[in-house]
C-alpha cells in the first residue's frame, strides 16, 4: 500500500482473502477490509486509489487481468 500512503502490510486484506474464492468479488471485499480507514480531508481520495490498487494487484496476481 506504499503507493498511496505510508508503507504498510495489508493484513486486513490478507485475512479477508484467507480461504476465499479467487474472484473479483473477493478482491473487492479484501480491498474494502483494508481500506476502511478514513483519510483526512486533503487525502481522502487516496482511499479509493488504495481500493483500486488492491483489486488490480490481486487480479493480476491471479492471472485474471492484463498487466498493461
Amino acid at each position: 500500500m506504499g503507493g498511496v500512503a505510508t508503507a504498510w502490510r495489508a493484513r486486513e486484506a490478507e485475512l479477508a482473502l484467507s480461504g476465499a474464492r479467487v474472484n473479483e468479488q473477493t478482491f473487492k471485499r479484501a480491498a474494502d477490509a483494508e481500506c476502511k480507514r478514513r483519510g483526512y480531508e486533503h487525502n481522502r481520495f487516496k482511499i479509493e486509489l488504495g481500493r483500486r490498487a488492491v483489486v488490480r494487484a490481486l487480479t493480476v496476481a491471479a492471472g485474471e487481468g492484463r498487466t498493461a
